[in-house]
């Protein structure tokens, strides 16, 4: 088996596949204490994001305005990483639920912004 190899076994996401799914978006880690951000469900280590939203005042990934209040508890992800830490693999279900998400995350990210209505200038 290559190391890059997908495998799916009895339902279950192992390796190089169930380790993208539970990374950190800003550190090469799996997710330490997962925390999600509602504006385009960039996940997180919680210390990785707090640190990046108290600096930045704003989303990582889609530059929203953010504040450490907007992160949002992960438990999917938190279930998952336990799960993988568990027995090196996630079950199917849980992929799943956060390839789900991560659609809706890049539907999110190229939606046309939205046009402003145009206030005519008095001179």
């Amino acid at each position: 088996m290559e190391e890059d190899e997908i495998v799916i076994i009895s339902n279950r996401v192992c390796g190089d596949e169930a380790e993208k799914l539970l990374g950190c978006s800003l550190c090469p880690q799996i997710c330490a204490r997962a925390v999600v951000v509602d504006c385009c469900y960039a996940q997180a280590c919680r210390f990785c994001a707090n640190r990046k939203v108290n600096k930045e005042k704003k989303c990582w990934e889609c530059s929203t305005s953010k504040t450490p209040d907007d992160l949002v508890n992960d438990e999917v992800l938190r279930e998952a990483i336990k799960m993988y830490k568990d027995d090196s693999s996630i079950s199917e279900d849980l992929s799943t639920k956060i390839k789900e998400r991560r659609k809706k995350k890049t539907s999110q990210l190229t939606k046309p912004a939205k046009k402003s209505a145009r206030v005519p200038i008095l001179a």
